[in-house]
């Protein structure tokens, strides 16, 4: 008779709420549980006490809830549970396959180093071993020092390991609580998981949870260990390089089933190849035996392209919480629907309904231009362009580099030192930031190496970017500045257009809050480390806002041009 499918997500609280890497495997058991008439539970892994987050459970729990991944059973925690994790690694001492350990720390980094200075691989030297301790700070599995540890994974087939290589890891610690090599095991058997579908991180700690079941008695689960998301440049998804948490996604505008649709996609495909589908539907047609093993890309851009094809009128109700009235929404969603890929666009694009724009006069080159063409949407758009790139050429062709954020919140001046003329823009956390006109990446400066936080220390990532859009003043080719980023999304030498994102914005520098600091220089300027107001580029395009706190800074920074 088959065992019931059991199987589980065991998220450690040790993070600021639910990785997209934990959502992505929570996904994949929820599913196969679900399709198999199986059960689906949580627990939480919160025996590493120095690392524990305030409040991360919490929004772990909240986060899987908002998603719609539901458990069954649970949440269990294994700091409820020690007395049977205890009483587990005694038992394995009492069977010879486990040992008590007196090693102190400073004897283990010693070992380390001695390790190091021979070339040695980094494993416990054995040193308890063999003493037969009946007491000791910590307890030690006991590894056989010969033949081959092995097992069958169901999406890479059989994997074996020689078990001299294997560690004689630490399962009880000092302060009583489990590593997570007991603490997994235990738990596994006793709450009866069948399946252990988990990321492809775990594979190298596998023959040591093999050797416990076979230490204990007990019968082997099923292993499935998943790829792990990657970052475009192939290294691990990681919250130092792109957002990671589910609430970040959720905050900016993503949704539910576009997020699962969208991880869904990572290392599995339908039959049929189709990118949009639902979970229903990869219910009937998911087979774990089909995931792929090569590493997928996490690519934002694609899951914004996906979140676009879910987003409803409820959903803005929902996002704004009540803000603007269903009839409202509605009056407004044919108009702005296509153009949505997140529900915080939904104010960039729909704004005016609700506030009046700044009053501006229209260009007489732009009423020339409507005045002899013909009355139709295509027409009337390559007047307009014809426009548009006759300034570029004239110097007025840059973009503004943050979407839906026109707040200056301080001006740099020649109070700095030189001419230093630069604006600070609001924006949100790690927001998007753009090209401002195509050109070539001219330099990337990372001064991430010390004093902040935020991106690693320093004031951040600097990306120049060369334009051939030109100063008027002086026929120089136009250079912009992107500085206090988070993240840089291009490299040296390549070759970028309008609106391409050069990076995420940072928490750094000389302003409160999230932000990014633009300069524009011309050749000249550039290389005396001077710049030339960005207003003057961009203050006839855009309303441009300055915080009244700030204002008298901006006025007497010694503007080249006025503010409009």
């Amino acid at each position: 008779m088959q065992k019931p499918i059991r199987t589980r997500i065991a998220p450690s609280p040790t993070g600021d709420d639910l990785h997209i890497g934990n959502a992505y495997t929570a996904l994949i058991n929820y599913v196969f549980a679900k399709q198999h008439g199986g059960v689906f539970l949580v627990r939480i892994e919160d025996t590493d006490r120095t690392r524990l987050v305030e409040g991360s459970e919490e929004r772990i729990l909240a986060s899987l809830a908002w998603l719609g991944i539901t458990h069954d059973e649970g949440p269990y925690r294994q700091s409820e549970r020690l007395d049977i994790y205890q009483n587990h690694a005694k038992e394995l001492v009492a069977k010879g396959h486990a040992y008590w350990c007196s090693c102190t720390p400073d004897r283990l980094t010693q070992m380390r180093k001695n390790q190091e200075a021979h070339h040695l691989p980094p494993m416990y030297d054995g040193h308890c071993r063999e003493l037969n301790l009946t007491r000791g700070s910590t307890i030690r599995l006991k590894v056989p020092r010969e033949g081959v540890t092995q097992f069958h994974d169901v999406i890479r087939g059989d994997i074996s390991f020689e078990n001299k290589l294997i560690d004689d890891q630490v399962l009880l610690k000092s302060d009583g609580y489990p590593t997570y090599h007991l603490g997994v095991v235990v738990d596994d058997h006793l709450m009866e998981v069948s399946h252990i579908i988990r990321g492809e991180e775990w594979i190298s700690s596998t023959p040591k949870h093999i050797l416990l079941y076979q230490f204990f008695g007990w019968e082997l689960p099923v292993f499935a260990h998943m790829p792990l998301l990657r970052n475009p440049d192939k290294s691990k998804l990681s919250k130092r390089k792109n957002p990671v948490w589910v609430s970040w996604f959720r905050k900016q505008g993503f949704v539910p089933d576009a997020i699962k649709n969208y991880l869904a996609t990572m290392a599995w495909s339908t039959p049929d190849g189709r990118d949009i589908f639902s979970i229903e539907q990869m219910l009937k047609e998911f087979k774990l035996e089909d995931v792929q093993t090569t590493a997928p890309i996490f690519n934002i851009e694609k899951l914004r392209w996906i979140n676009a094809k879910y987003l409803r009128e409820q959903d803005v109700f929902e996002f704004y919480n009540g803000k603007y009235s269903r009839e409202t929404i509605h009056q407004i969603w044919a108009l702005v629907k296509d153009r949505m890929k997140v529900l915080t666009e939904f104010e960039s694009l729909a704004g005016f309904f609700f506030e009046r724009p700044a009053k501006k006069e229209v260009r007489k080159e732009v009423r020339d231009a409507l005045a002899s063409c013909e009355w139709n949407h295509s027409d009337m758009e390559k007047a307009i362009r014809s426009v548009a790139g006759t300034k570029a050429k004239e110097g007025e062709g840059l973009q503004f580099p943050v979407k839906n954020s026109t707040v200056i919140t301080s001006c740099a001046s020649p109070r700095y030192g030189k001419n230093h003329y630069g604006i600070d823009i609001r924006t949100a956390e790690n927001a998007e930031v753009y090209a401002s006109a195509s050109g070539i990446v001219s330099k990337i400066i990372d001064t991430c190496t010390s004093g902040n936080e935020a991106c690693g220390g320093g004031f951040g990532n600097y990306v120049y970017l060369k334009h051939k859009v030109e100063d008027k003043a002086t026929n120089d080719e136009l250079y912009t500045l992107y500085a206090h980023l988070n993240k840089v999304n291009v490299k040296a030498g390549e070759k970028v257009e309008t609106d391409s994102i050069i990076g995420l914005s940072g928490n750094t520098g000389h302003s409160d809050g999230p932000h990014v600091h633009y300069e524009v220089h011309n050749a000249e300027s550039i290389k005396g480390e001077t710049s030339v107001d960005p207003l003057c580029f961009l203050k006839d395009s855009y309303k441009i806002i300055i915080e009244d706190n700030d204002s008298e800074n901006c006025k007497n920074a010694g503007l080249i041009c006025g503010i409009a």
